[in-house]
C-alpha cells in the first residue's frame, strides 16, 4: 500500500512538473530555487529535486518517456530496503533516459548515501551533485521555517507603566500654585495592551493594537477636594479643618487604540522578516492614539480621630469622553520607552481647567 502511494505521488508530481515547464505556467507545488534547480515537495516529509545543467535540456525532455522512468524507479524501490534514503536511475547511453540526468528522491532529515549502480561514473561528479542538493535543501527548509515562525504580522501582549501630568497653556499648574497641580510620583499610568506588529517593507513596520489604560492624577496638595457641581468641576481645599488629609487623586480609565509607524535601523532581511522589539539597534516611531472613557472616580483619603478613612465618588466630572493625541516611542536593544501627549483637553470646554495630559513611561 505504501509503495502504491509513492508511485501515485511520483506520477502526479512529475506530470505537474512537465505541464508547468512546457506550458510556461507556475504551480504552487513547484518552487524554483535556482536557475538550474527545480524542487517538487509532496507528502509530509518528501521532495523530488531536478538538477538541470542546461535550460535547453528542458525541451529535450519532450522526447523521452517519464512514465517509463517512474516505472524503473518503482522497481528499485521494491528491490531496496525501506531504510534506503537515496535512489538513482541513470542511462549513460542516452537511449532511454536523458544522458547525465539524475533523479534523486530524499526524505527530510535523512543522510545522503552513494548508489554504486554505475561504478564507471565519476565519484567526484556525484558528490558535487549531492552536496548541491543538500545545500539547496537546507536553504529551502530555512525559508519554510522563516515563513512559519516569522509571519508578516505578529501579536503580543504588553504592559505599559509610566507617570502622568498635564500642562495648562504650556506650563505646569504648580508654577501658578493651582489647587489641581499633581505630583509625578504617585500619578501612575498603567496600560494593558494587545499589540500587533506588521512588516510593511524593509525596516518600516506598523505597530497597532488596543487595550485598557488607567490615568491616575495624584494632587500635590493632600487636602484637595474634587467637587462636581451642576455646571462645572471645581478643585477646592478641604473645608473641614478637623480632618487630617492623607492623599487625594482623580482616576480615569479608557479603552484605547493606537497606530504607530516604526523604523528599525538594525533591520536585516537576511535574518528575519519581522522587526523585533529586542533587536540590537535603535528604533523609533511616531503615531497616534484615541481612547474612549469607560469610568472615572475621585478618592480622598484622610484620618479622623486616628482612624484612616476614604471618600470615593464615581462621576464623569465633566471629563471628555474621547481623548486623542500623539505618541512617540523609541528603543535600543531591550529597552523601550514612550511619550503620549493628549491633543484633546482633559475636561469639556468651559467645564473645567484647560489641561492637556501627557504620559512618560516604559513598555514591558
Amino acid at each position: 500500500m505504501k509503495l502504491q502511494l509513492i508511485r501515485t505521488l511520483l506520477f502526479l508530481f512529475t506530470y505537474l512538473f512537465t505541464t508547468a515547464v512546457f506550458a510556461g505556467k507556475g504551480n504552487d507545488a513547484l518552487s524554483l530555487q535556482k536557475s538550474d534547480t527545480i524542487i517538487i515537495e509532496f507528502g509530509n516529509n518528501s521532495r523530488i529535486m531536478f538538477i538541470i545543467d542546461d535550460k535547453a535540456d528542458l525541451e529535450t525532455l519532450k522526447q523521452y518517456d517519464l512514465n517509463a522512468m517512474l516505472k524503473d524507479l518503482s522497481l528499485k524501490l521494491e528491490e531496496n530496503s525501506e531504510d534506503a534514503s537515496v535512489l538513482s536511475i541513470e542511462d549513460a547511453s542516452g537511449t532511454r533516459y536523458l544522458k547525465d540526468t539524475t533523479i534523486v528522491i530524499q526524505s527530510r532529515d535523512s543522510q545522503v548515501t552513494q548508489n554504486d549502480e554505475d561504478e564507471d561514473r565519476s565519484n567526484d561528479s556525484r558528490r558535487d551533485r549531492f552536496d548541491r542538493f543538500d545545500r539547496l535543501s537546507r536553504d529551502f527548509d530555512d525559508d519554510r521555517r522563516r515563513r512559519r515562525f516569522w509571519p508578516r504580522t505578529r501579536q503580543s501582549f504588553n504592559v505599559e507603566l509610566g507617570t502622568n501630568n498635564y500642562l495648562e497653556d504650556g506650563k505646569f499648574p504648580d508654577e501658578n500654585n493651582r489647587q489641581y497641580a499633581v505630583r509625578p510620583y504617585g500619578s501612575w499610568y498603567v496600560g494593558l495592551n494587545t499589540t500587533y506588529k506588521t512588516n510593511v517593507a524593509g525596516p518600516l513596520f506598523i505597530e497597532w493594537g488596543a487595550g485598557v489604560d488607567w490615568y491616575n492624577f495624584k494632587f500635590q496638595e493632600d487636602d484637595t477636594r474634587v467637587v462636581d457641581t451642576d455646571s462645572l468641576v471645581a478643585f477646592i481645599q478641604e473645608p473641614n479643618q478637623q480632618l487630617d488629609p492623607v492623599k487625594s487623586k482623580l482616576t480615569a480609565a479608557y479603552i484605547t487604540a493606537k497606530f504607530v509607524p516604526m523604523l528599525d535601523f538594525s533591520y536585516d532581511s537576511r535574518k528575519s522578516r519581522l522587526w523585533n522589539y529586542h533587536g540590537s539597534g535603535f528604533r523609533i516611531g511616531v503615531g497616534g492614539y484615541a481612547g474612549l472613557r469607560i469610568s472615572s472616580h475621585s478618592k480622598f483619603v484622610f484620618k479622623e480621630d486616628g482612624d484612616r478613612k476614604k471618600d470615593r465618588e464615581r462621576d464623569n466630572f465633566f471629563m471628555n469622553n474621547l481623548r486623542y493625541g500623539l505618541r512617540v516611542q523609541m528603543g535600543f536593544r531591550g529597552i523601550d520607552m514612550f511619550v503620549n501627549y493628549d491633543v484633546s483637553e482633559l475636561f469639556s470646554e468651559g467645564k473645567g481647567p484647560e489641561l492637556n495630559a501627557f504620559t512618560l513611561g516604559f513598555t514591558l
